[in-house]
């Protein structure tokens, strides 16, 4: 199972993951995980236009099929090198790495390829790491690709 970001975010895990699929004659199930909008509203933001609902839901549906075409490339991609593949898209609101957990178990993943954002020590304590918290809740091996 080959998890990405996005766009940009995950071309050694994408490399790696066709690699180990096709070597290994392996069907692949690539991956997105994408949270909904959960409006966070500072005490000080007075005067600040938030989005409103109607917006929100536009703003969700046009990354959903941003994501969906970067998933539906990846796949042809994949079949090009002999590897049978389909992507999966979740929209969550709970964590991405138990999604991602989750989803492996379902598909009886073997592994795991994910790739990591390099996030400073600030912003892993503000939002945490889905790497660190797919390999905490995983039922199998999870490669983290830089």
């Amino acid at each position: 199972m080959l998890a990405v970001d996005g766009p940009g975010n995950s071309g050694s895990a994408i490399e790696l993951a066709l690699t180990v699929a096709a070597s290994t004659g392996a069907d692949l199930v690539v991956t997105h995980v994408e949270l909904g909008y959960v409006p966070i509203v500072p005490p000080f933001a007075g005067g600040v236009p938030l989005p409103l609902p109607t917006e929100i839901s536009e703003l969700e549906a046009e990354e959903e099929k941003r994501m969906s075409r970067w998933l539906r490339r990846l796949v042809t991609i994949a079949e090009r090198r002999g590897v049978t593949a389909r992507k999966v898209l979740i929209r969550s609101q709970v964590s991405v790495a138990e999604e991602l957990a989750n989803l492996a178990t379902d598909e009886g993943a073997d592994l795991i390829v994910v790739g990591t954002n390099h996030r400073g020590p600030a912003e892993r304590f503000l939002f945490g790491s889905t790497s660190g918290e797919l390999l905490k809740q995983a039922h199998c091996p999870v490669i983290v690709v830089p």
